[in-house]
């Protein structure tokens, strides 16, 4: 009895071993589900450059410009990408990068030789997304949007897009990480995967198993082979009502956080490294109105926990302003629930006005404060201060993020000297002005 059972048992565990394998041993069911919601995103950017002097003694000679060579010269740019239709009507998420800054945005469909002009609906460069529209008649072919959070380390994904020009190519892998940094920007939660992704991919779908898009395909590190970057796609579900409007608008708390670390959890006489440490509390802002102290370890957001501080302005960056939440905190070892209406980004003592009158874009990365862009003719280009340089201190302060920048600066009064500590790729560098 027990040698035929011990049998059964085995018959049972390689039929299933045998079934499971015969499932992956094809992906043509699924990619002939989704494959028509992907479609082709071609651009056209008009670009106005000088022609730089051809030898540089013409200008020691003849003047700057003796023969009109430094006349601006105005020629076409086209890029490639990919995008996935979300809903019959025409809907199409890409990336931001795709479409940034282009005069003509060019859909082609599944098996069409046609072109469709697109619209472009709404973007937000921060997480690198945007939304277009097409007018077609009849409905279009879309993919249905999935759950990104249910996700784990080693499931099956499909990606499919348009790498280097090649119409609908499809790759699979598997999900290599998830809430990925790679400092793109001040949102940064990438699913890693192993899924073929190239230059053209940009903009087109990640697929489940059950043909669900699971994220959009951003990023590959330049070198790296099966290694790539996609944007969850509760990220983007939860940003689609505001880029159907045209803006975006982001939750704010009003804190400074930093790590919890196991040598500051011992001093605290707690256990656990999770959560964030308030090290400052904005005056006026939506954390000084509900209680929020310096001292306190914020470790759930609504439900959803913190385990690194990391977590904490990418949660809330997600919160539509003006939604009441509640925020779990510990507090003297106690843990207690605090109510709090969440504010909007620009409405307080992080007004990015002096900022911008400095000529100044910033971002949080893991690297620091990274300067995104530096404005024409501004006071920061004045003053040397570069695209790719980090702020490090302000009036001998460290800085760790742009809320911090933000809030030195707004309380500098008109003509207050001020100095930047900054960390440019050929070393440390200071710049001092006074404040407009």
């Amino acid at each position: 009895m027990l040698k035929k059972a011990l049998l059964a048992v085995v018959f049972v565990l390689t039929f299933t071993t045998l079934n499971f394998a015969k499932e992956l041993e094809s992906f043509a069911g699924i990619v002939k589900k989704v494959e028509a919601s992907v479609v082709n995103v071609s651009t056209t950017q008009i670009v106005k450059q000088n022609r730089p002097l051809p030898f540089d003694f013409f200008r020691e000679f003849f003047g700057e410009d003796p023969f009109g060579f430094d006349r601006p010269q105005t020629f076409q740019r086209q890029s490639l990408g990919s995008g996935v239709i979300i809903s019959p009507d025409g809907y199409i998420l890409t990336n931001n990068h795709v479409v940034k800054d282009a005069n003509e945005i060019k859909i082609r469909l599944y098996g069409s030789k046609e072109d469709f002009d697109a619209k472009l609906v709404g973007q937000d460069p921060k997480i690198d997304l945007a939304l277009l529209k097409i007018e077609a008649k009849g409905e279009l072919p879309y993919a249905v949007m999935g759950d990104s959070d249910s996700l784990e380390v080693g499931d099956w994904v499909i990606a499919i897009g348009n790498p280097f020009g090649l119409s609908h190519t499809v790759t699979k892998g598997i999900v290599s990480a998830k809430g990925r940094v790679i400092g793109s920007g001040p949102y940064d939660d990438f699913i890693q995967t192993d899924a073929p992704i190239n230059f053209g991919n940009s903009g087109g779908p990640l697929f489940n198993l059950k043909g669900e898009i699971v994220g959009i395909n951003t990023a590959i590190i330049s070198g790296g082979q099966g290694i790539g970057f996609a944007i969850p796609i509760n990220m983007a579900k939860t940003l689609l009502p505001q880029l159907k409007e045209g803006k975006i608008v982001r939750g704010y708390l009003g804190v400074r956080i930093k790590e919890v670390t196991k040598e500051l959890a011992e001093s605290f006489g707690i256990n656990s490294i999770n959560g964030a440490l308030v090290e400052e509390v904005v005056k006026n802002s939506p954390a000084e109105k509900a209680g929020i102290k310096e001292g306190d370890i914020i470790l759930e957001v609504d439900g959803k926990k913190i385990e690194e501080a990391m977590q904490l302005p990418k949660i809330v960056a997600m919160i539509k302003p003006g939604s009441n939440i509640n925020i779990k905190v510990l507090r003297d070892n106690k843990e207690q629930t605090i109510k709090l209406t969440v504010g909007k980004q620009g409405d307080f003592d992080t007004d990015a006005t002096k900022l911008e009158k400095l000529g100044l874009r910033l971002s949080d990365t893991k690297n620091g404060v990274l300067v995104e862009e530096v404005l024409p003719n501004s006071l920061a280009v004045t003053l040397g201060i570069k695209s790719g340089d980090y702020i490090v201190k302000i009036n001998n302060v460290k800085v760790d993020s742009v809320e911090q920048v933000a809030h030195i600066i707004n309380n500098l009064a008109p003509n207050a000297p001020c100095t930047f500590q900054l960390k440019t790729a050929r070393g440390t560098k200071f710049v001092s002005f006074r404040m407009p």
